[in-house]
């Protein structure tokens, strides 16, 4: 899966406490109702958040070298707010619900630090629960937003859980301009805030807390993209009977190059098979495999679904390839690829007797223990099958066969035991498995390890990070 994180790039809180007070620099964001038992009020506060989607940003940069797909017209992303909770020692907000919120009115996040010794927030900067900018007025104090089918809401059982809410159409919104990107404010629910009914002037929510932007810990504020790029190419393995995904890799001079933009590959896949070993004829093996559509996975890497290779096809072809004929007219690149790729018998004589349980050990290739925050490499699984023998050989050779996984993950953990990144399927091509690190994701000054969940023979294997060892630090 393709995951990236976007920072916020401004938050503050809002309280009605302190009305012209400001917290634009707070590395503790705090959202609630707090009662005062002195005046018999109760008093909101408000979360206030925006992203950097400007034309030069880096979410723009990299839709446009297509590093990610754009989420207006690419319906496989999802845009995840995550904050995460603090713990603090006052009363804790419990049973309740926040609401997500597009706001309407630009605002100045602010140089506040918050509460002061007199448990005051600093008048600094704006925004507060009045003003969202100098000598300019909220439309509503408390912040101007609105609620429509695009707003999120997520409920709260203890209170300590993180937030956590989809708002990809949000997003989709500010990308197109539907709608002018003044970020978003996090409240509660109207039920909770109201003073009025079940919930009366007595009731105390005060307080759920969430890490701001500031913060130097790994929990700071983000939207998440993630989307599905994963790669499994049976082209070493793939089964008659079985449906799978063959792979074209347009590789320039050692880059990866996309043929047609960020468009689909722009002609037709067509599997064909030769009749025997000393046959020169290829033809097209069945009318199911014939115009294949290629789809583009990411930069320069195409896919093409095999429902079914048809049982029929066993004792007619010995051989078979993939054809990708391009009929569009492109430069730099030849009209026509093909591959050869590996079938696998089903009718082999085989027994579940012969399948040996043994043990398995997991390295890295080219894998470092550091790397400077932004880098983004592709770290190889090298799986070894100790029930494996290998003959001595009479000339010097390199190839060795790593075992695959064709249903395997990843995650990424902090020194503190700490899920930074939750299970990830593993990618896999015919040299084996591997995951896409990518660095900018992760906080600078770190440090992480990563472990691996293998299905193997019908097993699930697990492996420790630190032993195998998978420990790394961003610099």
């Amino acid at each position: 899966m393709g995951i990236y994180r976007i920072p916020l790039s401004g938050d503050a809180f809002i309280t009605q406490e302190f009305l012209s007070g400001n917290a634009g620099k707070d590395p503790i964001l705090d959202v609630g109702v707090k009662y005062s038992i002195i005046d018999n009020s109760r008093y909101i506060q408000r979360i206030l958040g925006i992203l950097d989607l400007s034309s030069n940003s880096d979410l723009q940069n990299k839709i446009t070298d297509g590093s990610i797909p754009n989420p207006v017209n690419d319906n496989t992303v999802t845009a995840t707010l995550k904050m995460f909770n603090v713990l603090h020692g006052q009363t804790q907000a419990k049973s309740f619900s926040l609401d997500v919120f597009p706001v309407t009115s630009q605002w100045d996040e602010g140089s506040g630090y918050g509460f002061n010794e007199d448990n005051q927030l600093n008048i600094t900067g704006y925004a507060n629960y009045v003003s969202r900018k100098a000598g300019i007025d909220w439309t509503t104090s408390g912040g101007d937003y609105l609620v429509d089918s695009n707003s999120a809401t997520q409920s709260f059982d203890t209170g300590s859980e993180h937030l956590s809410v989809n708002i990809t159409n949000m997003l989709k919104n500010w990308l197109s301009s539907v709608s002018s990107n003044y970020g978003f404010i996090i409240k509660m629910s109207d039920v909770f805030e109201s003073a009025c009914g079940s919930y009366s002037a007595s009731v105390d929510l005060y307080r759920k807390s969430l890490f701001g932007k500031e913060t130097r810990l790994t929990k700071w504020p983000r939207v998440e993209l993630i989307w599905d790029d994963q790669i499994k190419d049976y082209r070493n393995f793939f089964i008659i009977g079985g449906s799978g995904y063959l792979y074209f890799y347009n590789v320039i001079n050692g880059k990866y190059f996309d043929l047609a933009a960020t468009a689909n590959f722009p002609g037709s896949v067509t599997i064909e098979g030769l009749t025997s070993n000393s046959s020169t004829a290829w033809t097209t093996v069945s009318s199911s495999v014939a115009n294949l559509v290629g789809t583009r996975v990411k930069l320069g890497i195409y896919r093409a679904l095999i429902s079914e290779l048809p049982y029929s096809l066993y004792n007619t072809y010995p051989i078979f390839r993939d054809k990708w004929t391009i009929t569009s007219a492109i430069s730099a690149i030849s009209t026509c690829a093909t591959s050869y790729f590996t079938v696998l018998n089903p009718f082999a004589i085989n027994s579940y007797s012969d399948v040996y349980y043994g043990g398995y050990v997991l390295n890295l290739r080219n894998f470092s223990t550091d790397y400077q925050k932004g880098a983004k490499v592709i770290v190889r699984l090298f799986l070894k099958d100790l029930s494996l023998t290998y003959q001595a050989l009479t000339a010097s050779s390199s190839a060795f066969t790593s075992q695959v996984s064709d249903n395997g993950y990843w995650r990424i953990l902090t020194d503190k035991k700490e899920i930074d990144i939750d299970w990830q399927p593993l990618d896999f091509d015919k040299n084996g498995n591997f995951l896409t690190l990518d660095t900018a994701n992760l906080t600078r000054d770190y440090n992480y390890k990563i472990d691996f969940k293998l299905n193997i023979k019908g097993q699930t294997l697990y492996f420790d990070g630190d032993k195998i060892p998978s420990n790394f630090r961003i610099t």
